[in-house]
């Protein structure tokens, strides 16, 4: 697993390579997060985190996420990675909801989906979220 606090302000570098990170762009369509969304959470105050875990599967990747119960979120984009092989099932996103639903509040979540061949492990979770610590 991959945590970066980046803090509160991200210089124009920063947010463009957070940006091609997360494009996703794919061999059979692109279910990226739009970039609107993106500069959106960059752009807003609270500490900016991106999370990066992969794994055999979303359920594996999922699992190498850190305790989140210390953060609140007011958004967050999450971009799945599959390598073209993969066998995507629904059920597989429950333990990636939870880690959701853990935070208070009733943060705003954009998903995205896409297909990438140039992956080591046929999973990888990019999550970019805006915190501020509840501690």
């Amino acid at each position: 697993m991959i945590k970066v606090n980046y803090g509160d302000k991200l210089s124009e570098e920063t947010c463009a390579r957070i940006l091609n990170l997360m494009k996703g762009k794919a061999i059979a369509f692109d279910g990226s997060v739009s970039e609107d969304i993106l500069f959106n959470i960059m752009k807003q105050s609270g500490d900016k985190v991106l999370e990066i875990v992969s794994g055999n599967s979303i359920a594996e990747a999922t699992a190498h996420l850190q305790d989140n119960m210390d953060e609140v979120i007011s958004d967050a984009a999450v971009l799945i990675k599959a390598t073209p092989d993969y066998q995507f099932l629904p059920i597989e996103l429950t333990g990636l909801l939870r880690y959701f639903d853990s935070y208070p509040m009733d943060p705003k979540i954009t998903w995205g989906y896409c297909l990438h061949s140039n992956q080591e492990n046929p999973i990888t979770i990019i999550i970019l979220k805006n915190t501020l610590s509840n501690k």
